[in-house]
C-alpha cells in the first residue's frame, strides 16, 4: 500500500506539538527513523516552516530533496520591514536550512497579510519565486470560510490547506471545498485527527474534552465495530 497522499507534519520535531503529545522533542536519530519508514511507505511530502525551530536543519541533513517539501515564510513581527525584501530573507533561510535550491510550495504562515496594503507586493514577490524557481506553489493555510473567501478575492493560490475531519465538516457543507475545486486549485486536508486528540484513548483524553464527551463517545463506538 502507497501513502503517496499523504503529508507529514513536521511542527513535532521541534518538539511540544499537538494536544497528543507525550514527548516533548524526538531526538534526531528517532526523526531520521520516521523519515525513513515515511519513504518506505510511499510518503513524500513533508509540511514544515521558517518558525519550526530547527525542524528545517533536521529535514536538509537527512536529505531534504527526497522529498517534495512544503515550508511557510513566517508571521512578520515588524512593521517597519520592507515586506518583499524580508520575505526574500526568510525563503533564502529556508533553502540554505533545507540545504535545496527549491521547494515544492511556499505557504504565508499570516495568509493575513494578502489583505493589507502591502497584498499586492508580497503576491508579486511569490509570482517572482515561482519564475525563478525558488518555488514551484504557492499557497496559504486557511481556518474558515469567510477568510477563505477574503483571500481568493485578491489571490489564486495553487494550494490552500484547510480542516477538515469527522467533527469538523463546515468547509464541505458550505461549499467552499467544492468551489475550490472547480477552480482547479489543489486541497490539503490539515487537522484530520485534530492533533492526535481523535487517536487516543478515552481514558487519556484530556478532560477539557468532556464538553464533547457524547460526540467522543460516538466516534469510539464506530471505531470499535
Amino acid at each position: 500500500m502507497s501513502f503517496s497522499r499523504v503529508i507529514l507534519g513536521s511542527a513535532q520535531f521541534a518538539g511540544g506539538y499537538g494536544v497528543a503529545n507525550e514527548q516533548k522533542k524526538f531526538n534526531v536519530n528517532e526523526i531520521y527513523e520516521i523519515l525513513d519508514y515515511a519513504l518506505s511507505i510511499g510518503i513524500n511530502k513533508i509540511d514544515t516552516a521558517n518558525a519550526y525551530e530547527n525542524a528545517e536543519s533536521i529535514l536538509g541533513n537527512f536529505g531534504a530533496n527526497k522529498f517534495r517539501i512544503i515550508t511557510k515564510i513566517p508571521k512578520k513581527d515588524k512593521v517597519s520591514i520592507n515586506y518583499p525584501e524580508w520575505m526574500e530573507e526568510k525563503l533564502e533561510e529556508s533553502l540554505s536550512r533545507l540545504k535545496t535550491e527549491t521547494v515544492y510550495c511556499l505557504h504565508l504562515h499570516s495568509p493575513e497579510d494578502l489583505l493589507t496594503p502591502e497584498g499586492e507586493d508580497i503576491i508579486l514577490k511569490l509570482e517572482e519565486f515561482k519564475r525563478n524557481s525558488s518555488i514551484k506553489k504557492i499557497g496559504f493555510s486557511v481556518y474558515n470560510s469567510k477568510q477563505l473567501k477574503s483571500l481568493l478575492s485578491v489571490m489564486t493560490p495553487d494550494i490552500v490547506q484547510v480542516p477538515v475531519n469527522v467533527f469538523d465538516q463546515r468547509l464541505i457543507k458550505d461549499g467552499s471545498i467544492g468551489a475550490l475545486s472547480d477552480r482547479k486549485i489543489k486541497i490539503h486536508i490539515r487537522s484530520i485527527f485534530l492533533q492526535g486528540l481523535m487517536l487516543m484513548e478515552a481514558k487519556d483524553r484530556p478532560d477539557y474534552f468532556d464538553n464533547w464527551k457524547d460526540l467522543f463517545n460516538k466516534w469510539d463506538q464506530w471505531n470499535n465495530h
